[in-house]
């Protein structure tokens, strides 16, 4: 498992999402997963992980909660 930790906006230095996305899909077992914690409460614009997760290769993809300012989404490396 691949735990993102990105409550304190640091993603948005990365130019290519994608990318370092698919570098964490590369580290999980198929069938493992990866699990993104955004800080939602803050007033700008926010990374929307489950297009970027999907597009990087994970499948499915899903907003597992959004609780106490944080959202947590989840996505699955296919086997």
């Amino acid at each position: 498992m691949v735990v993102v930790d990105d409550t304190g906006d640091e993603f948005w230095a990365f130019d290519d999402k994608v990318a370092v996305l698919r570098n964490a899909l590369g580290t999980v077992r198929p069938g493992g997963r990866i699990e993104v914690v955004t800080n939602i409460s803050t007033p700008h614009e926010k990374v929307d992980f489950v297009p970027l997760l999907s597009a990087a290769g994970f499948k499915p993809v899903r907003t597992l909660a959004e609780r106490n300012g944080l959202r947590f989404v989840e996505g699955l490396r296919p086997n």
